[in-house]
This record gives C-alpha cells, sequence and structure tokens, in this order.
C-alpha cells in the first residue's frame, strides 16, 4: 500500500487516494479507480464530492466508522448497483447518489437511528419521509402510506421510473423531487386531497378503470373482461367465493399498455361463484 505524506495541505494520499492528514475524511477518490473499494476503518466522514465522477466503481463498502456521506458524495458513480449504509451514517448529504443511473438498491444497517430502507429505497428512520429513491431502480412504486413528505431531489435522476401510487392524501415535497423522472407518471385515488395540478411538474391522474368490451363474459371456457384506463396504469384484479363476507385475493396484476388489457380467469369455471374486483397495486 503505498503512502505519500504532503503536510502543506494537511492531506495524505493512501493507494491513490487522498484523505486529511489523520485519514478521518476521504477528500477524494481518483476518477480512474476501477472495481470494488473498501473505505478504511477509521474514516469518519466520506467528503463532498469525494467519488464524484468515478464512474469505472462497481462497488463501495462503507465501515461502521463513518458518521457522515458529503453532498454529492457519489455523483454520477454510473456503475455502482447497491450501497449499504451502516449503523453509524447520522448524516446523508444533498444528491449524494445523484447520478448514479445503474444503482438500484440502497441499504440500511436496521440499527440506524435516522435512516431506514424499505425495498432499497431510502427513508427517515420512522418513515414519514422519502429521502432517496434509487436512480436506476425501474418500473413503478407504491409509496408507503407512512410518507408526509419526499425529500430534495428523491427522485431526480430516475429515469426508468414509470408510475408513482399514492393510496392516501398527497404529501408535502421538497424541490427539484422529480427531475430528469419524466417518465413518471402520478396516480391518486379519487377521493384523496391534494392533487390540484401537476404534482411536483408530472402529471397526477385519478386512478380509474372501467370493465368491459366485446370480450365480456364467458370466453372458451373462460370468464374474461377488457380492463381501460390511462396508459400504462397498473391494475390489480381480486377475487373471491363469497360477497357476504368477502375475502379477497389479488388474482393477476394488469399493465394498461395503451389503455387496455384484456384479463381472463382459466379458473373461473371451478367454482359456483367467482367475484371480481379493481384495485391499485
Amino acid at each position: 500500500m503505498a503512502t505519500e505524506n504532503n503536510s502543506s495541505n494537511g492531506r495524505i494520499t493512501v493507494d491513490g487516494v487522498v484523505f486529511s492528514h489523520d485519514q478521518s475524511t476521504l477528500i477524494e477518490c481518483p476518477r480512474a479507480r476501477a472495481g470494488s473499494y473498501t473505505i478504511p476503518a477509521g474514516v469518519t466522514v466520506i467528503g463532498d464530492w469525494a467519488f464524484q465522477s468515478c464512474t469505472r466503481l462497481t462497488s463501495v463498502t462503507i465501515p461502521d466508522s463513518v458518521t457522515r456521506i458529503g453532498d454529492y458524495a457519489f455523483d454520477c458513480c454510473t456503475r455502482l448497483t447497491a450501497i449499504a449504509i451502516p449503523d453509524g451514517v447520522t448524516n446523508i448529504g444533498i444528491k449524494a447518489f445523484s447520478g448514479c443511473a445503474s444503482l438500484a438498491w440502497i441499504a440500511v444497517d436496521g440499527r440506524n437511528p435516522v435512516y431506514a430502507s424499505v425495498g432499497g429505497v431510502l427513508f427517515s428512520s420512522d418513515l414519514t419521509m422519502l429521502i432517496q429513491y434509487p436512480p436506476g431502480k425501474a418500473g413503478n412504486y407504491i409509496m408507503p402510506d407512512s410518507v408526509t413528505y419526499i425529500g430534495d431531489h428523491a427522485f431526480s435522476g430516475c429515469a426508468g421510473l414509470a408510475g408513482i401510487y399514492f393510496h392516501g392524501d398527497a404529501p408535502a415535497l421538497g424541490v427539484s423531487v422529480f427531475d430528469g423522472a419524466g417518465n413518471a407518471a402520478i396516480y391518486y385515488l379519487p377521493g384523496t386531497s391534494g392533487w390540484d395540478g401537476p404534482f411536483g411538474g408530472r402529471p397526477a391522474v385519478p386512478w380509474a378503470a372501467q370493465v368491459g368490451g366485446a370480450g365480456f363474459g364467458m370466453q372458451e371456457d373462460q370468464f374474461g373482461f377488457t380492463i381501460t384506463g390511462h396508459s400504462n396504469m397498473v391494475v390489480v384484479v381480486e377475487v373471491c367465493t363469497d360477497l357476504g363476507a368477502p375475502a379477497w385475493s389479488p388474482l393477476q396484476t394488469n399493465t394498461l399498455g395503451n389503455g387496455t388489457s384484456y384479463f381472463s380467469d382459466p379458473k373461473s369455471t371451478n367454482h359456483l361463484g367467482r367475484f371480481y374486483n379493481l384495485r391499485m397495486p
């Protein structure tokens, strides 16, 4: 391991990576660094922009000693796919993972008192604030009912995000929440509040689906129907066998590619009575 001291600027270089002289702060990782890198134990701060544009790094291991991840610390680390945040990290700077186009999972140690992770998404520990949605996580997202605030830049750069589904009233928003998430549509349930006009610059539409069409009813020994709604909206078809004491079970999830999707149930003839319901994911 090569070490180079430079007392004139209070820095030290270890294996090509620049640290403060006491090695408590990681200041800069060279952009040419490739593959995996393990931050040395004893480092407490990952400095602002420390790994900025390290596009050849595929993974970074953060030790338990780290307490702060600086602003833009991993900005444009385009090959990072996952990051694990230990229990000692109590401060994560703005846009710490911005531009991480492949980042699909953020994990947080369960003992962390400030942050939490659910499904790879970064939250405050009480799950009331969504802090960072991984930019590389594509598809649709169901917003937890506990969220009352979506933080600054939370969905920034999420180009693969198709839709966000809200079951309750609109949460408060930080700044530039959906920058670079130009494909994302917002769906909300009719009767909930706070959805007047666009939401953070993204179109907000009521979740509404209908059934019918020429294929409604029994078709080739299967009961089926056409579901219509907004383009690319997701609809879950539920089923039960007793409307007197309904116990609904999800049967099929449908994406309305062009605003329609045909549903059919091959088990419909196995029951004397079988009832269907449509709901949000």
